[in-house]
This record gives structure tokens, sequence and C-alpha cells, in this order.
């Protein structure tokens, strides 16, 4: 399978700084296959992919690091609510599946480019 991105562009380019060396591999290759997924295997060649693919994979990579565990189930994200001198802490539950994290995480990058589009040219064909 092909990867997109580099933990290199990753770290230097995108600047980022959520997923460890030692979980890249693993992130990354997931964050690829959405990125192809959403645009329609339209991204060709093996490697020297565009800057903004590289970049929609890597907001990909810390949408899918920061929200999901390892199996890909949504982890629960914790919520605070004060009132006067009581707190309490409690779990919100707002599912958003990895296709839909992946999605919007890209779509920032990728808006411009075309690949988003579901209309098929059949000069590519």
């Amino acid at each position: 399978m092909r990867v997109f991105t580099t933990f290199d562009f990753y770290r230097n380019q995108f600047g980022g700084f959520l997923v460890p060396e030692t979980r890249f591999n693993s992130i990354v290759r997931r964050a690829s296959a959405e990125i192809e997924r959403i645009t329609f295997g339209r991204i060709y060649g093996e490697s020297d992919f565009p800057d903004n693919v590289q970049f929609a994979t890597c907001a990909v990579c810390d949408a899918i690091f920061s929200r999901f565990d390892v199996d890909g189930a949504e982890m629960p994200q914790l919520q605070r609510e004060k009132l006067e001198q009581h707190e309490k802490q409690f779990v919100a539950m707002e599912y958003r599946g990895i296709a839909q994290v992946a999605y919007e995480a890209a779509t920032l990058y990728l808006w411009r480019s075309g690949l988003l589009s579901a209309v098929i040219d059949f000069r590519e064909v």
C-alpha cells in the first residue's frame, strides 16, 4: 500500500508533534487509505506526492491519532461542567467515525484540487 507522506515531512514541514515516530507507520497507512478513498483513487505515482496531498495526510494522521484508539474505536472525550462549587465530569458522546473525521481534516488542504469531486472525468479513463 502506498503512503502519501513520511515522518520527516510530518515533523519538519507539517510541524506535527502528536504522533510519535514509533506509531507513525501504522497511523500513516490508515490515513493514506482514507485519503485514497476520499479522492476516489485519483492520486497517481508511487512517490513525490504533491504538498497538498502530504499536508492532508498529515492532518488526517493527527485527527486519527487524537480521536481513535488502535482498533479504530472512538475514544470518549471528557467534558467538565462547573456550577458554583460543584464540578462534574462526564463523557460527551458525539460519534463521528474515522471516515468523517478524515474527510474534515483533509478538506482544508484538498478542497481546491478537484480530488474530492465525485464527478467522473472520462478523459482520464
